[in-house]
């Protein structure tokens, strides 16, 4: 784009305020008011002003105006709490057995709390040196590198320009000391032709050697954001992996920022992930280490909101993730007669509570929500000024019509309920990684030449142990689970019994030397030791087997199988409580009640429940991630949702 061209968008952007959060009031007026507000840092935001008008830099001088008049409400924490926080982060990354244990260690060596830090007003912060110096470099991205002269002016300053991503501590240079570190890099991308798309350049980043595999954690501790220093820490949780690539992506002059869903569809807690903003109707997304469309999300969701340094809260962007799986929501009144006053609130579940996710608004007889995505289970309430919400409805299916189910339970109607685990399997489980894998036999260590396949996996593991009969094979010396290709070789234990099926077959555990990250907590031993909670991750994707040399040649009769979990299966000996949601219609009340406690003697327990009703399974003895789920009225198998 030409510069006057670029020139003149941009100032017909900030006449209004760039995209939906900036307001419609003229620039200079939300300038003047950031600068009162400064008090006595005024003169250090003024100095800004004053350096890109002698500087006769038009492009800047606006881009500066649209930082300070968005500048109000931007806080960070102090930089010695922000020192402590990275200082954890590269300790833990150091370390080859991560987990909560070690976490906690090192925040306690290292004198860190997250209560501890104090929050600072940019507005009272920033000085004149560091702002001039950021606008510049990132106009140097937009000036040297093509596919950040192509981003067209809004998408540029809204998401490239901002000078934090979160209330991390104000870092200054932190844009110049990345684009040192990538220059090369970035300038030899350059010259590859097409690279006048961003989202090209974003991938061709990724695909850099110095973009290590990050390792995804959370125990590290909850905090204000760690800041420009996650470019080189690969380790944490799904929004440091975003902060990690929105400062490298910034650095290199394009647009990213973080969408999220406030709630999982299917989940008790919310999700990040970076996306690119390629103008006011697209949007990609990372995913597996590349940039692909954002209607190719394969996380569940009501709501997608993004963070924009121009909105203090988030802008909702449901729309750009359409993938044939989102509705415009609407409920006439009359399904919801008599509600009280106040702000009328979709809730969706967060373990045993609902949680306000979108606000409606009451048009010609509807209450509209706006787009959402179906197959999520949901309630609506109702919320006068600050106080609690109240449920006006029971809880009800989105379809993908658009239309809803209400979910009753007909208490008169009781119904038995098998279960066999209480969280859903589409969230970091690995029970599908077992899909395609096989059991086969060998007379020779290694498996070459001839080999008998005794069982293939063809369905996700629904309990903890499945026991299925192996085909009528040879005795044979040797025996394995071969993983199917990209799945790690995931498994957690695999047994045997022999012709009689009651006597169990052992033997010496043989398998692929090598573990994910060199962990020997996951080496291919554990699929033998008994232990349901232990398993094997290759340390590839692909070729990774775990077996037995059984001594002798043996026939084999049965198999039993444990997928590598998370205890969320039905623990043997745990106490476990079923809840089934009742709503009074009269008191437009709800609340969860008890349909028997007691403890379970194997993978599976049973309960009797009211038909049709929500569901929930409480383990009393450990853990904290359940879900609420319905019972197949023809299968009987639980339904997550």
């Amino acid at each position: 784009m030409r510069r006057d061209t670029w020139l003149s968008v941009l100032t017909g952007l900030l006449l209004v305020g760039v995209g939906a959060c900036g307001g419609a009031r003229d620039i200079d007026d939300r300038v003047e008011e950031a600068l009162e507000a400064a008090g006595d840092n005024r003169t250090q935001l003024e100095a800004v002003l004053n350096h890109f008008q002698a500087a006769g830099d038009p492009e800047q001088l606006q881009a500066a105006k649209w930082i300070i008049a968005n500048m109000p409400g931007k806080a960070g924490a102090d930089s010695a709490s922000g020192s402590r926080r990275v200082a954890l982060f590269r300790e833990f990354e150091s370390l080859k057995h991560k987990d909560a244990d070690a976490a906690d260690s090192l925040a306690l060596l290292l004198h860190y709390r997250p209560a501890d830090a104090v929050m600072t007003p940019d507005l009272t912060a920033m000085d004149s040196v560091s702002l001039v110096s950021d606008i510049e470099t990132a106009f140097f991205s937009r000036r040297r590198w093509p596919w950040a002269a192509a981003t067209d002016p809004e998408t540029f300053i809204r998401y490239v320009v901002p000078y934090r991503a979160g209330d991390e501590p104000l870092c200054r240079s932190w844009r110049k000391n990345i684009q040192n570190r990538f220059l090369a890099d970035l300038d030899s991308m350059a010259r590859i032709p097409g690279m006048d798309d961003p989202v090209k350049a974003a991938n061709a980043i990724l695909a850099l050697p110095r973009m290590k595999h990050f390792e995804w954690s959370g125990d590290l501790p909850a905090g204000p954001r760690t800041g420009p220093a996650m470019a080189d820490i690969f380790v944490g949780d799904c929004q440091d992996y975003v902060d990690h690539l929105i400062f490298i992506l910034r650095a290199a002059g394009i647009p990213c920022t973080t969408d999220k869903v406030p709630l999982r569809g299917n989940g008790n807690a919310p999700h990040f992930w970076a996306a690119i903003p390629v103008n006011d109707s697209v949007t990609y997304i990372e995913t597996n280490e590349k940039f692909i469309p954002a209607a190719k999300l394969d996380v569940e969701f009501l709501k997608v909101n993004r963070e924009a340094f121009d909105c203090q809260t988030v802008t909702d962007v449901t729309k750009y993730y359409d993938n044939n799986n989102t509705v415009d929501l609407r409920i006439p009144l009359d399904e919801l007669p008599d509600i009280p006053e106040g702000e009328i609130l979709l809730c969706a579940s967060s373990n045993t509570d609902w949680i306000p996710v979108v606000k409606g608004r009451i048009d010609k007889g509807e209450v509209r929500f706006g787009t959402v995505g179906t197959g999520r289970i949901v309630t609506v309430a109702v919320r006068n000024g600050g106080g609690v919400p109240q449920q006006v409805a029971e809880p009800f299916l989105i379809s993908p019509d658009g239309s809803i189910s209400r979910i009753v339970a007909s208490e008169d109607k009781m119904r038995k309920a098998v279960l066999f685990r209480k969280y859903t399997p589409k969230i970091a489980e690995f029970a599908d990684r077992m899909v395609g894998a096989v059991i086969e036999t060998s007379d020779n260590r290694d498996f070459r030449g001839k080999t008998d396949t005794l069982y293939e996996i063809t369905e996700e593991p629904m309990r903890l142990f499945t026991t299925v009969r192996a085909a009528d094979r040879p005795a044979r010396r040797f025996i394995r689970y071969r993983g199917k290709d990209g799945t790690y070789c995931n498994i957690a234990e695999l047994s045997f019994r022999g012709e009689d099926n009651t006597s169990a077959i052992t033997g010496i555990p043989v398998g692929t030397p090598g573990a994910w990250g060199n962990d020997t907590l996951r080496a291919y031993r554990n699929v033998f030791d008994g232990d349901p909670y232990t398993s094997f991750d290759f340390r590839s994707p692909s070729g990774g087997w775990a077996g037995l040399d059984l001594g002798k040649p043996r026939k084999i009769s049965h198999i039993t199988y444990t997928p590598r979990n998370r205890d969320n299966f039905i623990r043997q000996g745990d106490e476990y409580e079923l809840l089934y949601w009742h709503f009074n219609k009269a008191a437009r009340k709800g609340a969860w009640k008890s349909a028997g406690r007691k403890r379970a003697d194997s993978d599976s327990i049973i309960f009797t429940a009211p038909a049709g009703a929500l569901l929930y399974l409480k383990n009393h003895s450990r853990g904290k991630d359940e879900r609420i789920f319905l019972i197949d009225p023809e299968t009987g198998k639980q339904i997550f949702y």
